[in-house]
């Protein structure tokens, strides 16, 4: 899951895709789970030490600006292919005090829990 804290100025995506080991942009695709709303965003400038094993992008928090609060699905597309896809979960600065629960891992039946900060 990739959690969008609206509180802090950038935020991290971070993904693997094995089989798409090259360097490039990415597209993110957001859609909202109850409000079916999409949103896009550009991944360029891969901040990886391995490209082979991860992806990593810093995006100023000001791009989800007019992403409201809640629960997403995402699709991570190179050219018209989905490399990833999952949850996201965009914490506005108005829930600041809410749990988040989430596994550390698909596999994992144990929760972690984000109290606030």
């Amino acid at each position: 899951m990739i959690l969008i804290d609206k509180i802090k100025p950038t935020q991290r995506i971070v993904f693997s895709a094995n089989h798409f080991n090259v360097d490039g942009s990415f597209l993110l695709k957001i859609t909202g789970d109850s409000s079916k709303e999409s949103f896009h965003f550009n991944l360029d400038n891969n901040l990886s030490t391995d490209s082979e094993r991860y992806f990593m992008y810093q995006l100023t928090t000001e791009l989800f600006d007019a992403v409201p609060s809640g629960f997403y699905s995402y699709n991570i597309f190179k050219d018209a292919l989905v490399v990833t896809s999952g949850k996201l979960y965009v914490k506005g600065i108005e829930t600041d005090n809410e749990q988040i629960f989430m596994p550390e891992s698909p596999e994992d039946d144990e929760y972690i829990v984000y109290n606030g900060r």
